[in-house]
């Protein structure tokens, strides 16, 4: 019996002080206890503070989700890129179309006839900056065409100033306005006849033919004296559909041929002259005018390109068959191989 008690006494199978123990190899539960926890309470949600006396009320948040979205539509009459709104900025671009076209090229870029080439640029670079069709605004068809217009009379001055040689022509054209009669109202018509054939060249390398033609005229009736206008002229009105009739050419000829001979030494009237010969079909005499364009003026691109034109269709008429001479077959190219 005591060898049983002590054995229990061991295992803790046995309580003998009264305070229950698990048994040995026998793990102790879990305590769990007793208290009940107290749940945690909700934060309280933030009461904006009272608006102050007149103050206007705040505007709600604007959502996470649109915080990232593009910003709407700007709506019409807008202020455009260039800072002023549609209406006013189309005010300014009529009011500078027609001061530009009683202006001379150093009128039109700001700048005095004895400016230097830097400023010249610089004075360019401004206005292109302001006046750009891309820079100007995203608004009606008619506000971008105003734009291209203005520029396009920015682009022309510069253009002619930019070179030593055209400055030197438009230099000289100014000095013998001056000294022609009219004085300055005469100086005013020359200018707006060399802006107006300026205009005429831009519209015949976009392929405009009424809007070519027509500048042309104008620049013509500006100033008659100036031969090219005039053989330019003539040129465009070759192009017309239907063609011209024989005699019709045979006018323009006798003027053109005329002029010729009283300006023998002018590069790009010969080049309009040559030009107009091969509308009338007379390409041996077109091809001699080019030569002299390019004897004159060796940089002449356009008469350069009519030259090599005309030696490639040449080289390929030579290459072709001599008369008598049996052409070799398919059949007789692979028997010599």
């Amino acid at each position: 019996v005591r060898r049983l008690v002590y054995t229990l006494a061991l295992t803790r199978a046995l309580e003998l002080d009264g305070h229950p123990q698990p048994p040995r190899g026998v793990e102790a539960p879990a305590t769990t206890d007793a208290t009940p926890r107290t749940p945690t309470p909700a934060a309280a949600p933030v009461r904006p503070a009272p608006a102050e006396p007149g103050a206007s009320p705040a505007a709600p948040a604007r959502p996470a989700a649109e915080a990232g979205s593009a910003p709407p539509e700007a709506a019409p009459g807008a202020p455009a890129r260039g800072g002023l709104p549609a209406q006013e900025r189309e005010e300014e671009l009529h009011r500078l179309l027609a001061e530009q076209a009683g202006k001379s090229h150093y009128g039109v870029l700001g700048v005095p006839s004895d400016a230097s080439p830097d400023r010249i640029q610089a004075a360019f670079f401004t206005l292109a900056k302001r006046y750009h069709p891309d820079r100007v605004a995203v608004g009606t068809p008619e506000l971008k065409e105003l734009a291209t217009r203005v520029f396009a009379r920015i682009n022309e001055a510069f253009t002619t100033l930019s070179s030593v040689e055209g400055r030197r022509e438009y230099d000289h054209l100014l000095e013998d306005a001056r000294a022609g009669e009219g004085g300055e109202e005469q100086v005013q018509r020359v200018l707006a006849a060399v802006a107006a054939y300026q205009r005429a060249e831009v519209h015949a390398k976009r392929q405009q033919l009424d809007q070519a033609i027509e500048a042309a005229q104008q620049a013509m009736e500006g100033d008659p004296t100036q031969g090219e206008y005039v053989v330019f002229h003539a040129w465009l009105a070759s192009q017309r559909r239907p063609a011209p009739s024989p005699e019709q050419f045979s006018q323009w000829l006798g003027a053109c041929r005329r002029i010729v001979s009283q300006e023998p030494q002018q590069p790009k009237l010969l080049y309009w002259y040559g030009q107009l010969l091969q509308r009338a079909g007379k390409p041996a005499e077109a091809i001699s005018t080019f030569k002299k364009v390019v004897a004159l003026r060796p940089q002449h691109i356009e008469a350069q390109r009519e030259l090599r034109l005309h030696e490639m269709r040449s080289s390929k008429a030579t290459t072709s068959t001599e008369p008598g001479e049996k052409k070799a077959s398919l059949f007789d190219r692979f028997r010599k191989r």
